[in-house]
């Protein structure tokens, strides 16, 4: 019982690894959206 008990917590500690990467592009995506809405106004 334990094993799958700590299986189960593997899982959810990989997906929450998966998470953290996911939103950190996103949020350096938000960031980077600025520099190039100014860029596109550059043209």
């Amino acid at each position: 019982m334990n094993e799958t008990l700590f299986q189960d917590l593997q899982q959810m500690d990989q997906i929450l690894q998966q998470t953290k990467e996911i939103s950190s592009a996103f949020l350096a995506g938000i960031d980077n959206l600025p520099v190039d809405v100014a860029k596109g106004l550059n043209w």
